[in-house]
Order: structure tokens, then sequence, then C-alpha cells
């Protein structure tokens, strides 16, 4: 693997963002927040699949939080 997939994690970090603040929600949070990950990983010099595995689980948690907001 070369590439992180990381358009899930900004999906469901947008959809939770609409969700929780739906008259201020800016998507570049999204961008933000995924930066910061990517910074902090290759800080710990983590490799790719450690990295997409992290941003794996995180989309998971983005979901879950999305689904108890709507509940």
């Amino acid at each position: 693997m070369t590439t992180l997939n990381t358009k899930d994690y900004l999906k469901a970090h947008d959809a939770r963002g609409w969700v929780q603040f739906p008259n201020s929600y800016d998507n570049r949070l999204a961008y933000l927040s995924l930066a910061t990950i990517l910074e902090i990983c290759i800080n710990k010099k983590m490799g790719i699949k450690q990295i997409q595995e992290l941003l794996d689980e995180m989309t998971k948690g983005e979901q879950d939080l999305l689904e108890s907001l709507m509940k």
C-alpha cells in the first residue's frame, strides 16, 4: 500500500459536524483534523499501514458518535 484512504474519515467527520453544528459547521475542520493526525503520525515515524489502521479506527469512532447523536 502506497497511499492512504482519507476520504472515509473526511466524510464521517463532515457528517458528524453537520449534525452537531448544523448552522455553523465548516467542512475545512475535517481537513484540519486530518492534517493534525497525519502530522502526529509522521512525527512518531509511523508507517503507512499503521496510519491507515489509525484512520480506520477514527473513522469508526466518528461514525459511532454520529449514530449516538442521531438517536
